[in-house]
């Protein structure tokens, strides 16, 4: 007598099950929220639940083996995916987003006008000093056209600018360079406190470090004092800070002036570096390219010259990517080198 094939027999009988628990799940309308392409207007989310039973034990494998090799398979995955609503996304990118590559993330076109790719041919290189701030050659530290830490502790201690000549000259490269989208928060009038205070201290004579006056720039996952962190998201702001984490703190105590916080990708989903939410940040070498991500912003800070350092986080890759399309040095030190309480603490992500 030939031997029978049990799973074959089973796979009708357990497909046959299968499908009636997608029928008997609770249908709800999906909706999905789009906006046309007003630059006045952010992206709106309407947050649906995944529907799908649950398997688990030693109904997993014999369900695996149903999706593998049930002739009913197809009809049962076209319906998960119809229930959770995966065929709205292909609605949208026909409907709104025909001029976009086929690629569903993200659902905006980035906005690059003829002016910005003008700007893009500038050289973005150091504002600071190239504005008329004299350095002989004892204060110069190699490359004139790059700024680093050094060159302005240089300037300071040779009495050739004071940290609120050099931030006024930072501000007006952040207004300028405004089209490259670097920062979520920028606040003119807290730089020039912080500057202030950096020159009596250097008028003193009693600088409190070689980061005394320095402007550093820290990705939107980490508090500082009178701004609100985002984390790449309008979803998510928080209310202003009233204190800085543990990278803004031991900055602020070394008397490093801290300008912002720079815009990341949305969650730090994504390498490429692009925000919907803020329309940016692009490369400061050509407009049309992404600076890549999450720490997107930080990169093009320093890459524009705005900075000789910007604090970054990185997962799996978020400082190292995009200091590599943008052209900078990343560092992502080993985990928990760098302490902070804030940002996305993981077993994985790393400050940098």
């Amino acid at each position: 007598m030939k031997k029978t094939n049990m799973p074959q027999l089973l796979v009708p009988l357990v497909a046959l099950i299968f499908w009636q628990l997608l029928h008997n799940m609770k249908e709800k309308p999906i909706e999905i929220t789009t906006i046309e392409n007003d630059e006045s207007q952010s992206p709106v989310y309407n947050i649906i639940d995944l529907r799908g039973p649950s398997i688990s034990g030693r109904l997993l494998p014999l369900f695996s083996y149903v999706f593998s090799h049930s002739f009913l398979s197809p009809l049962i995955l076209r319906s998960l995916v119809n229930k959770n609503g995966m065929h709205k996304i292909r609605e949208l990118a026909v409907e709104k987003c025909q001029n976009l590559p086929p690629l569903f993330y993200p659902a905006h076109k980035a906005t690059v006008t003829r002016e910005m790719r003008e700007l893009g041919e500038l050289q973005l290189r150091n504002f600071v000093f190239q504005s008329g701030i004299e350095m002989d050659s004892s204060t110069s530290s190699g490359n004139t056209s790059t700024s680093s830490i050094m060159k302005f502790h240089n300037v300071y201690k040779s009495g050739a600018a004071t940290p609120s000549q050099v931030m006024e000259e930072v501000i007006i490269g952040a207004e300028k360079l405004s089209h490259l989208k670097i920062f979520s928060s920028f606040q003119p009038d807290d730089i020039r406190t912080q500057a202030q205070a950096s020159d009596k201290r250097w008028k003193e004579g009693k600088p409190l470090s070689v980061f005394d006056g320095v402007p550093i720039a820290i990705k939107d996952m980490s508090s500082i004092i009178g701004h609100r962190v985002c984390r790449g998201s309008i979803q998510v702001c928080r209310e202003e800070a009233t204190e800085d984490d543990t990278p803004a703190h031991r900055l602020r105590s070394a008397g490093a002036i801290l300008v912002g916080l720079t815009v990341m990708v949305e969650g730090g989903v994504t390498p490429l570096g692009y925000n919907a939410h803020w329309d940016g940040p692009f490369n400061p070498y050509d407009t049309e390219y992404y600076p890549g991500g999450s720490s997107s912003g930080s990169a093009v800070a320093v890459a524009s010259g705005l900075v000789p350092m910007a604090l970054g986080w990185d997962g799996g890759g978020s400082i190292r990517i995009p200091a590599a399309m943008s052209g900078v040095n990343g560092l992502a030190v080993t985990q928990g080198r760098i302490p902070y309480n804030d940002g996305m603490a993981t077993t994985v992500t790393k400050a940098g």
